[in-house]
């Protein structure tokens, strides 16, 4: 998010993730008050558990 004297122009908030991953939250915070211009993307996700097979996608990449 850019803020030009008045309402952001713009705003990224998207999240992409691997079908294997449960994603549970996603959230934009203003960050901590002069330390960056950039809002802050918070998400909590689950990753599978180690040896977990999952089928694969075409978006999965080796």
């Amino acid at each position: 998010t850019f803020p030009v004297s008045g309402p952001a122009l713009w705003r990224l908030d998207w999240a992409f993730v691997s079908p294997r991953i449960d994603l549970h939250r996603q959230s934009v915070q203003d960050p901590p008050a002069a330390l960056s211009t950039h809002r802050l993307i918070d998400l909590r996700l689950s990753l599978p558990a180690p040896g977990a097979s999952a089928p694969a996608t075409a978006k999965d990449r080796p």
